[in-house]
């Protein structure tokens, strides 16, 4: 994610880490130096993500907000979302509302950089998929498939968090869009296209990319 900063010639962005989680890139891009701050749906991720920044002592602003109605927080430089969030926006029409509002919270001349899992990626790994993983503060066991018919990519997890008891069982939908769906979309929007790379490379996406990486702009200012 810095190369492509440096890449656009950001200079000491201000950032919004939209879906943010539990922080955790978040607080990496502020021990790294930047200004960033974090925004996510789920009170339960910020809880953790408010008592990670507590423990390592950073004043690092944590939002609740939902993807598909952004707004209410200041004007940033860059907004990311990463991790294939905007995978979990269920129809092209939200995805549309999303980029709205995230234009709203973008400076002019201002990026949003954001990644979706392609069929190919659902096809190749997530077919009948189960791991267990242990993450900052939590645990969970994940199975996951997909469902072609629908481009539906299905997760479902029992999570633990490790300061109560009990576990959580959720199911988590992930729409799989074609780029083409993407573009049309971004077409429509106020952001204008950059780039779509192939993953984490500079690479131009293609059709057999497992995940496409978009670099969009909101226009900057003209003089008159």
């Amino acid at each position: 994610m810095e190369k492509i900063l440096r890449k656009f010639d950001l200079r000491d962005p201000k950032i919004l880490d939209l879906a943010c989680g539990t922080g955790t890139l978040t607080l990496e891009l502020t021990a790294r130096g930047y200004k960033a701050s974090g925004a996510d749906s789920a009170p339960e991720m910020l809880r953790i993500a408010r008592k990670k920044a507590e423990s390592c002592s950073s004043s690092v602003t944590f939002f609740e907000m939902d993807l598909r109605t952004v707004q209410g927080v200041p004007t940033y430089d860059v907004v990311l979302c990463l991790y294939d969030s905007i995978n979990y926006l269920l129809s092209l029409r939200d995805v549309a509302s999303a980029l709205a509002g995230i234009s709203d919270l973008l400076l002019p001349g201002g990026l949003f950089i954001f990644d979706v899992c392609t069929e190919n990626n659902s096809l190749k790994y997530f077919r009948d998929f189960t791991e267990c993983e242990h993450g900052d503060g939590f645990s969970y066991t994940r199975h996951s498939f997909y469902r072609p018919r629908d481009r539906m990519q299905i997760n479902e997890f029992e999570i633990r968090f490790d300061d109560r008891p009990g576990r959580w069982n959720e199911t988590h939908r992930q729409k799989i869009y074609s780029s083409n769906e993407i573009l049309s979309v971004i077409e429509a929007s106020p952001l204008e296209m950059l780039r779509m790379y192939d993953d984490s490379s500079f690479r131009p996406a293609t059709d057999n990319s497992d995940r496409i990486h978009f670099v969009l702009r909101k226009p900057p200012l003209t003089s008159s």
